[in-house]
């Protein structure tokens, strides 16, 4: 990232895709309309003002570090109907790689090892949170 970059502005024409799937029902009642789970949440979203170098097929390895993390803009998601209104957060217990979904170009050709330099606008970033516990009231 360069000195320009700025984490608290979302990229241009950021679009960020939410997925969520639910570990554990923990409580369900009906009669007060009430709900808690257990949830891993995922949000998706590319960055043209980013550029990653080296990118791996396997995408475990692309992961990032705490520091790249807590340099990097991400979505804030807000829960409305939750009880504490809970917001995501990408803190120590996310989990941040970046996928190889577009093509690179060759940098580095005076030095002994090439690089392949891939855009963030054809490469997401994915952040993945695993222990989000969401209580809330249905909605009428």
């Amino acid at each position: 990232m360069g000195e320009t970059y700025l984490s608290q502005v979302a990229p241009p024409e950021a679009e960020v895709v939410v997925d969520a799937d639910i570990l554990t029902v923990m409580e369900l009642n009906e009669n007060s309309q009430f709900v808690e789970l257990q949830m891993e949440l995922r949000t998706h979203w590319k960055d043209s003002r980013l550029s990653f170098v080296n990118l791996h097929i396997e995408e475990n390895l692309n992961a990032l570090t705490e520091d790249d993390k807590s340099r990097l803009w991400s979505p804030r998601l807000l829960f409305y109907n939750t009880e504490d209104k809970m917001t995501t957060i990408s803190d120590d217990k996310a989990v941040g790689i970046i996928g190889k979904h577009g093509p690179y170009r060759i940098a580095g050709m005076d030095k002994l090892h090439n690089e392949h330099i891939f855009e963030g606008s054809e490469n997401p970033v994915t952040m993945t949170r695993c222990d989000y516990s969401l209580a809330s009231q249905f909605c009428d």
